[in-house]
């Protein structure tokens, strides 16, 4: 069954709404890449479009994932109606205006551009530490094929030439040379626009500061107010995005 999420504002969508390959500012960018027949060649366009193009979400050096819809403006800041979260999703197509996004949503528009050539997924999971598996937060990146292999792809990178692709055999594998830098990721869930595997309820703890999850569980984290709760997710997301820039360099 493919999970529902409310991240829309509270109106529910299925997960695998959020990828959409068929919108048309997605197919004009896509198109904008030109023939490329070369799988490879269009796993690497993507890759340095998102990288080059896009910001990480940030205010005062901490990161945001609220949002605010208005509508009906009867005056200065004055609204029919109006709906303010904490914990937001934009469409791709919106990310692709704004040139913000952070982890699902860079992930979402990444593996939209992707799809239509490459059988890319969407992964929802843990990052944990190398060096005593502490658990770090919870993150989005794609999963893909490149070089006759399966590699992650890491849409939160936006320094100019950082290397934002690496072999899931590395990635996955908290003993690898590359996991040394500091980190190894866990899937937990994967999803495209047509189907959703795994692990359904790291949908709801997307929102949340996983470490508290971890210590006192979903139930008396969900009882702290959402104001509390998503001022303790931007810390921890800002340490987790801070190490992911030190190590994918």
């Amino acid at each position: 069954m493919i999970p529902v999420t409310d991240y829309r504002f509270g109106d529910k969508h299925y997960v695998t709404s959020f990828i959409t390959p068929h919108n048309p500012d997605i197919e004009q960018v896509a198109s904008s890449f030109g023939d490329i027949q070369k799988e490879n060649t269009w796993v690497e366009k993507v890759a340095a479009f998102i990288r080059d193009t896009f910001e990480y979400p940030m205010a005062n050096g901490m990161p945001l994932a609220d949002g605010q819809l208005l509508r009906y403006t009867t005056g200065l800041f004055r609204h029919k109606w109006k709906a303010c979260r904490y914990y937001v999703w934009a469409f791709p197509a919106e990310v692709l205006q704004s040139h913000l996004g952070y982890c699902a949503e860079s992930a979402n528009l990444a593996c939209s551009l992707l799809i239509p050539k490459i059988p890319a997924l969407v992964c929802l999971g843990e990052v944990r530490s190398s060096k005593d598996d502490s658990l770090l937060g919870l993150h989005a990146w794609i999963e893909l094929p490149y070089k006759n292999e399966p590699y992650v792809f890491e849409s939160t990178i936006h320094e100019k030439e950082a290397n934002n692709l690496t072999p899931t055999k590395s990635v996955y594998n908290k003993d690898s040379e590359w996991a040394k830098r500091g980190v190894y990721y866990i899937a937990k869930a994967q999803y495209d626009n047509k189907e959703f595997t795994g692990d359904s309820s790291v949908i709801a703890r997307m929102k949340l500061p996983a470490k508290r999850v971890l210590l006192f569980g979903l139930e008396k984290t969900l009882a702290l107010s959402e104001k509390k709760l998503y001022k303790e997710w931007r810390a921890e997301d800002r340490i987790k995005e801070a190490l992911l820039r030190e190590i994918w360099q």
